[in-house]
């Protein structure tokens, strides 16, 4: 015990614990700015004991008494803060960051009344459902998502993490996707819009445009539709928008987004293999007024207008957490996230120093005054003595 506590007593032990108490202190305040109250933050402490780890292997390199390593500490951690942030910084605010923070309301007797399926060039088997709502009193429809890609990664070429807009480009794919039998699937059972009308058309073996690819520079070459469709009865329908080139095709070009003025983002979508007719019972789900005008996405709901042909819409989540790859996540916490904060402690270091200069000037301050006092009062006492000695 009398060991760990002359341990502490150390100055270089004293220097670097309160270098770490005014990095800890940063990091809480980063955290509640970047991630708020979220799910994200909570993994962010749950990892914690790595960063205690960090701050340990920081003590045993940088912070020892026999030499000076404050210029390797101040370059290395000069070096992981340029490497990381900029890293850190493209994760955050193009992956993370537009999802984490949807604002989602809470609205209840949520059914879907419809459902259009398309395929992403093979990438991604895309569903856009008609979602009637109740919000306040009023009914409104808004737009909702299933994918076979829902827990995609976030560097799949139909990126899962962003709205694409009408003509947006993706990487191409393979050019088929096949969706597996479900009821919905049902050769003799037509899928209805809100308005009643069918959204099955042209399901008839038919053979598409055989077309010849070139394959030319990204921003050179968009491949262009030619959709068809067939029922297979493995598979049901059976989505063949483009002729089949080959995996040595793949990310080779670009190909435009056009099913719809809005894609849903991937990880706000349901898993395609749900049944449709349990979508259609009532149950709460949380929407989003997308787009710069939230007052006009609510209105065209509450109007019922085709969300497919609007840019701004009611986008619907049957989960309230937002999916993100938490694997991933974990992966950008401990490599780029907690080196990062702790790279600050060089910044951290001299206010430390400058309070220690503080403190011991202060500590030598009352000293000198204590030796004064002790002279003077000597001094008096000499003084006292002679005058009684005095005849």
């Amino acid at each position: 015990m009398i060991e760990i506590k002359e341990f502490f007593k150390q100055q270089h032990v004293k220097h670097y614990m309160w270098t770490e108490i005014q990095g800890l202190l940063a990091f809480v305040i980063i955290n509640y700015l970047l991630f708020g109250t979220t799910s994200a933050v909570g993994q962010i402490y749950f990892c914690i004991p790595v960063l205690f780890l960090y701050m340990i292997f920081q003590l045993s390199l940088c912070w020892t008494p026999n030499y000076n390593s404050r210029f390797i500490f101040n370059m290395s951690s000069c070096s992981i803060f340029t490497i990381c942030l900029p890293t850190f910084i493209w994760f955050y605010m193009n992956v993370f960051s537009p999802l984490i923070f949807l604002e989602l309301k809470q609205v209840e007797n949520c059914t879907a009344s419809g459902i259009l399926k398309t395929s992403l060039d093979g990438i991604e088997a895309y569903s856009l459902l008609y979602v009637e709502y109740t919000q306040e009193g009023h009914s409104y429809l808004g737009s909702a998502c299933l994918t076979n890609q829902f827990q995609a990664n976030y560097y799949n070429l139909v990126s899962p993490f962003r709205f694409y807009r009408y003509n947006d480009t993706f990487d191409c794919g393979p050019g088929i996707v096949d969706y597996p039998i479900t009821k919905t699937n049902n050769k003799n059972q037509f899928q209805q819009d809100f308005n009643g009308q069918s959204l099955n058309q042209n399901f008839d073996i038919t053979n598409g445009a055989q077309s010849q690819i070139v394959i030319s520079p990204k921003n050179e070459y968009h491949r262009n539709s030619n959709q068809t469709t067939s029922y297979n009865n493995k598979y049901g329908y059976r989505y063949h928008p483009y002729p089949y080139y080959g995996e040595s095709s793949y990310g080779m070009c670009l190909q435009n987004y056009t099913f719809s003025k809005v894609k849903i983002p991937t990880w706000m979508c349901g898993q395609d293999t749900q049944d449709f007719e349990i979508l259609t019972k009532p149950k709460t789900c949380y929407v989003l007024y997308y787009n710069q005008d939230k007052n006009l996405a609510q209105q065209n709901a509450q109007n019922y207008l085709n969300q497919r042909e609007q840019n701004e819409l009611a986008v619907i989540s049957f989960d309230q957490n937002i999916y993100y790859p938490k694997r991933v996540f974990t992966y950008i916490i401990i490599f780029l996230y907690y080196p990062l904060i702790l790279s600050l402690n060089s910044f951290f270091q001299y206010s430390t120093d400058w309070a220690f200069e503080k403190v011991s000037k202060s500590r030598q301050e009352q000293q000198n005054n204590i030796i004064d006092s002790n002279s003077q009062s000597n001094k008096n006492l000499e003084m006292g003595l002679i005058e009684n000695q005095q005849p």
